[in-house]
């Protein structure tokens, strides 16, 4: 069965854009994200954990992922 591996493209590290009245992109990300987990369940969603980094959330993802499965690095920038 097809999964889905969400990422949401920040990190505790990287916050992303951050506005001048203070919306920062990746808490709004990890929002975005944790609001599509119901809509997602029947994909076998894989939430990337939000610590890792790009080079390492590519590397979780390369471990599990197979031929056919999706990912997705959410920005708002």
């Amino acid at each position: 069965m097809t999964r889905i591996f969400i990422n949401s493209g920040h990190n505790q590290r990287d916050p992303g854009h951050i506005t001048p009245d203070n919306i920062v992109e990746g808490i709004e990300t990890m929002r975005l994200r944790d609001e599509l987990k119901p809509y997602l369940a029947e994909y076998r969603a894989e939430y990337i954990p939000d610590e890792l980094d790009l080079a390492n959330s590519i590397v979780w993802i390369n471990e599990r992922a197979n031929t056919g499965d999706y990912a997705l690095d959410l920005h708002y920038n």
